[in-house]
Formats: structure tokens, C-alpha cells, sequence
């Protein structure tokens, strides 16, 4: 069981590390839109570890990745990133990783995080209407999904032995 957490610990840590690196490199850096590839490690977190450690390592990396840039994390943000990666290991988790399994879930994230629940907490932060930001977060869908459809179609082909091989 303490041999379980350590392993579960340390590969939430280094995949929320890997997270915030490939935040850091995204695509512009202020603003309520971002485009970065720091989803996959916490796709991979969430596929090897289920949910709640998904859910776990996408905070984490929101709040060093917040650090980092020298901002304050927002507690409505975290949360919305906690569901983002707790909804990765949900479809992923012990399960067949296949392209309609990938859209599905990529679908939902983009319905439920990106529409929903990130307009709402950036109305708040930002003090404009929701739907001046859904209007503003629209390009910004349309550029991710494909890209992360592709990506983690792309992991799981070339990773995904080892990504079942550590699953706990």
C-alpha cells in the first residue's frame, strides 16, 4: 500500500512538473485563452492513476503553473482544471483508449470545462458577461479540440503500453 502511494505521488508530481513546462510554452501567456499541449500529461496522469489523481495533478499544476507566471491562483479556475483532469481519467481510466472514446471525452471537456464552467469563473474574475466570453472562447475550442483529439490519439499509440503498464 505505502510502496502504491509513493508511486502514485511521485508520478502525479512529475506529470503536473511536465504539465507546467509545456504550459509555460503555450501560446500567449496572458489573457482567458492559452494554447498549450500541458493537457497530456495530465491525460496521462489520469489514465495510469483514475480521476481523482487526474483531477489532483491538474491542480497541482495550475497552481505551480500560476506560481511560475507570477499570478494568483483562482480558486473557481483550479476547480474547473480539477474536473478537466479528473474527466480524463473517467473515459481513460482501465479502459479501451479508442479515437470515439478520445472524441467523446475531448467533447465533453470542451462542453462542460470550456463553455461552461471557465466563462462562468472568468466572468466573475474579469467582471464581463458570460457570453461576451463563450463569444471569446469560441476560437480557442476550435483550435484545441483537434489538437487534443490528436494528441492523445497520438500518446496512447505511441505510449499507451506504458501508460497501461503503470497503471496502479
Amino acid at each position: 500500500m505505502k510502496k502504491n502511494l509513493t508511486r502514485t505521488v511521485v508520478l502525479v508530481a512529475v506529470m503536473s512538473a511536465l504539465s507546467v513546462v509545456l504550459r509555460l510554452l503555450g501560446y500567449p501567456q496572458t489573457g482567458s485563452t492559452r494554447y498549450d499541449l500541458g493537457f497530456l500529461p495530465i491525460c496521462a496522469a489520469g489514465t495510469m492513476l483514475g480521476p481523482l489523481w487526474g483531477g489532483i495533478a491538474y491542480v497541482l499544476a495550475d497552481l505551480l503553473g500560476t506560481l511560475a507566471a507570477a499570478q494568483t491562483p483562482y480558486v473557481p479556475i483550479t476547480l474547473c482544471k480539477f474536473i478537466f483532469g479528473g474527466l480524463f481519467g473517467l473515459f481513460f481510466y482501465k479502459k479501451n483508449v479508442s479515437l470515439s472514446r478520445i472524441i467523446l471525452c475531448v467533447l465533453t471537456i470542451t462542453v462542460l470545462v470550456d463553455l461552461i464552467a471557465m466563462p462562468v469563473a472568468l466572468s466573475f474574475l474579469y467582471g464581463k458577461g458570460v457570453w461576451a466570453i463563450i463569444g471569446s472562447r469560441l476560437i480557442q475550442t476550435a483550435v484545441m479540440f483537434p489538437l487534443r483529439v490528436a494528441g492523445i490519439w497520438l500518446m496512447n499509440k505511441y505510449l499507451g503500453r506504458y501508460l497501461v503498464r503503470y497503471t496502479i
